[in-house]
């Protein structure tokens, strides 16, 4: 989101509040690129947001905003993968972790529960 590009169902709720963002918009992006992962689903399929049950961005846009949705990830979801996402979601983005953080984090518990898997 910082380049400018992004897609509604990805975008960060300060992207849309008209709120300066920065890099931590990118990692609440990542937290929904990790639901996807974990579901191999569009963001939001799930929850049937909009008219006649069928995804509408503008109304997941209004959600999200307003705190009440977020992606969701399957029970089997590792939870190390859904920690780090559940961080990443936040919708406060001064509660997300850093990228930097994001990397520490990958390394020091979701790459070992993979190698243990």
């Amino acid at each position: 989101m910082t380049a400018g590009v992004g897609t509604a169902l990805w975008a960060a709720p300060e992207v849309f509040m008209a709120k300066k963002y920065n890099d931590r918009a990118d990692v609440y992006s990542l937290g929904v690129v990790l639901s996807e992962l974990d579901t191999c689903a569009i963001p939001f399929a799930d929850q049937a947001i909009g008219k006649n049950g069928k995804l509408d961005g503008m109304a997941v846009i209004k959600l999200v905003t307003q705190k009440r949705a977020k992606p969701t990830f399957s029970e089997s979801c590792p939870a190390p993968v859904l920690e780090l996402a559940m961080l990443c979601l936040d919708y406060e983005p001064g509660n997300r972790p850093s990228a930097a953080d994001v990397v520490q984090l990958i390394q020091s518990r979701i790459k070992p529960a993979l190698e243990a898997y």
